[in-house]
């Protein structure tokens, strides 16, 4: 358990993976009473609707007892589901900033992560905006394992496709779709994801076994020699 009442640096790979996932996922409710210097105050929250997510939640929660981070949950009528909502409290905004998690996503970035817990930072985001998904060639239907994150931010990806094509000899790509205001960093290589994927949630063990790190095991199961004797022992575990 990590006892704190804010982010000072990040030293361990779940302070990385948190991180990475409110890269992601963080949203900041901007208060409606405007402050003496024409500011607005900015309050962080996480906000949770599908249910595969609440482990997450619950895990940041039970992670930082001292912090003041309040969950809760709310239904939503008109919509037939329920929102679970995590309040950080204000000490944490500078600890968000200085990690580059601004309120206006199109800004944010991943900064002051050590290198070696980079993989883990990549890990949240990926659980927060990222997907993994098989995919058919139209020329031979041939099943393809592909990689994809959407956020919003250029920045970020222009960082991250330099990092991983550099450091990782991972091949991605940035594309953007007409008339959307997102944009994706993916690989559509079935080997380079192969490969990196395993990296990513496999030799690096994440700190929350969340469904998509299983889905993730099971797509890579479905390759004929895409796994060895010493990985299937370990996903039967």
């Amino acid at each position: 358990m990590i006892v704190k009442d804010s982010l000072e640096q990040i030293t361990t790979p779940e302070e990385a993976f948190l991180v990475g996932y409110l890269a992601g996922d963080a949203t900041f409710r901007i208060s409606k009473r405007k402050l003496a210097s024409g500011e607005y105050n900015l309050h962080p929250r996480l906000y949770i609707s599908d249910t595969t997510d609440l482990d997450i939640l619950n895990w940041i929660a039970d992670r930082f007892p001292n912090s003041g981070i309040k969950t809760r949950e709310r239904v939503i009528k008109e919509k037939n589901r329920v929102m679970h909502t995590l309040y950080f409290p204000k000490t944490f905004m500078s600890s968000l900033e200085k990690f580059g998690l601004f309120h206006h996503k199109p800004t944010r970035d991943i900064i002051g992560v050590p290198e070696k817990l980079f993989l883990y930072a990549l890990q949240g985001l990926s659980l927060a905006d990222g997907c993994v998904y098989i995919r058919q060639r139209t020329d031979c239907k041939t099943p393809r394992l592909a990689f994809s994150i959407a956020h919003q931010s250029q920045v970020l990806f222009d960082k991250l496709k330099l990092k991983l094509n550099t450091e990782f000899n991972y091949p991605t790509q940035i594309k953007t779709l007409k008339n959307q205001n997102v944009i994706y960093l993916n690989c559509e290589h079935t080997e380079e994801n192969k490969k990196f994927l395993r990296l990513l949630f496999v030799d690096t063990e994440c700190p929350v076994q969340h469904k998509k790190v299983i889905d993730t095991k099971n797509y890579l199961a479905l390759y004929p020699g895409g796994l060895d004797k010493e990985f299937k022992s370990k996903f039967k575990n």
